[in-house]
Parts: C-alpha cells; sequence; structure tokens
C-alpha cells in the first residue's frame, strides 16, 4: 500500500517536472523569438541611424558650400543665406532624430540584454529541472528493486 503511493507520488513528480519542462522550454522558445525580434528592430534602427548620419554628414558638407558659395557672391547673399538657414534647420531636425534613434537603439539594446539574461536563467532552471528529474527516476528504480527484493 506505501509503495502504490510512494509509485503514484513518484508518477505525479515525473508528471510535474515534465510539465514544468515543457512550461520552460515554450516560454524559452518564445523569448528566443521575442530575441530575433527586438534583434531585427535594433539591426533595422541602426541602419536608420546609419541613413540619418550619412544624411547629416551630406547636409553639413551641403551647408559648407553653401556658406562659401555665399561669401564669394554678395548678388546671391540673401538666396544663399536663406538656403542655408533651411540646411541648418533640417541639420538640427536630423541631429534631433539621431538622438531619438540613438535612444530608441539604446532602449532596444538594453531590452535585448534583458531578454537575453531572461533566457539564460530559463536555460539554467531547464538544465535544474531536468537534474531533478533523472534524480527522481534514479530514485524510482532504485525503490522497485528494493521491493523486488523484498518481495522475494
Amino acid at each position: 500500500d506505501k509503495w502504490e503511493e510512494r509509485q503514484y507520488m513518484l508518477e505525479k513528480q515525473e508528471e510535474d517536472l515534465v510539465a514544468v519542462q515543457t512550461d520552460t522550454e515554450e516560454e524559452l522558445s518564445s523569448q528566443k523569438q521575442l530575441n530575433l525580434t527586438l534583434e531585427g528592430e535594433k539591426n533595422e534602427l541602426k541602419m536608420a541611424l546609419l541613413a540619418m548620419q550619412e544624411e547629416l554628414a551630406e547636409q553639413q558638407r551641403e551647408v559648407e558650400s553653401v556658406r562659401t558659395e555665399s561669401l564669394q557672391s554678395t548678388a546671391k547673399w540673401e538666396e544663399e543665406k536663406e538656403v542655408s538657414s533651411l540646411l541648418s534647420s533640417r541639420q538640427e531636425t536630423l541631429k534631433r532624430e539621431v538622438e531619438e534613434l540613438s535612444a530608441a537603439l539604446a532602449a532596444a539594446k538594453e531590452e535585448l540584454k534583458k531578454k537575453e539574461d531572461q533566457v539564460a536563467s530559463l536555460e539554467l532552471l531547464s538544465k535544474s529541472w531536468r537534474g531533478e528529474h533523472a534524480q527522481s527516476k534514479v530514485k524510482a528504480s532504485t525503490a522497485e528493486e528494493k521491493v523486488k527484493e523484498m518481495a522475494i
């Protein structure tokens, strides 16, 4: 009677461990998928940031070019001043956008780091549960052998 109760408890523990392992593996899979998504978003932000930086550099070159031309030609001074102002305004806008993208990239990196830490933690937990599951099987096998010996 105690043996059956013990056997039932071991089977229940094994079922619980399998359920926990399944849940852990599903969560791990979900976290990995989320990490892939975040990595993709991070890469998109990097590409956008690089494009903005290149556009900013081009705008800066254009601003310098316009400034040089305005010094050389007083007849076009007002027109070039307006162009320079527009380019400077655009440059400031691009700088703000680059700063915003940099902040978003930093946040995405931080989020990715958190998710990677969660995945590592879940992997350790899964390994621990697998170890406990294996120990339970060994204990159950040993208990079965003792019962068989006692029966003989």
